[in-house]
């Protein structure tokens, strides 16, 4: 339930966002990386972006996962923005049925500007 509620709100603050922008520029990015954890039985990802690119900051994390079961049917969940000196990004468990993500960092108020990592799988 609170999964369901919080993809609906998801959805309806990127679509009213996504509305006010001139043009939105999204394109693959080699600053935005996903990492296995220094322990890998852990089950955990790292994520690192820039806190800003090209003068904006970073506003919005979201991971994107291809489900095993599900026949290629994708989720999108958020991620909080951690950041600590220079480094910025998050984390998440990856479980055992997901067969790839990637993790797009959106800048700007508008969010016009998103970067996407590669595809892990």
């Amino acid at each position: 339930m609170k999964f369901s509620l919080i993809s609906i709100l998801f959805c309806l603050c990127t679509s009213l966002y996504a509305g006010e922008c001139s043009e939105k520029e999204s394109r693959e990015h080699e600053a935005v990386t996903i990492t296995l954890d220094s322990d890998p039985d852990s089950g955990m990802y790292h994520v690192r972006a820039p806190k800003e690119f090209e003068g904006k900051k970073l506003k919005l994390l979201i991971l994107i996962a291809t489900l095993n079961r599900s026949e290629g049917k994708e989720i999108a969940l958020p991620l909080a923005i951690k950041s600590k000196g220079d480094i910025t990004g998050s984390y998440f468990h990856m479980p055992i049925g997901w067969l790839s993500v990637k993790v797009l960092a959106n800048y700007g108020e508008k969010l016009c500007v998103e970067l996407i990592s590669k595809t892990l799988t």
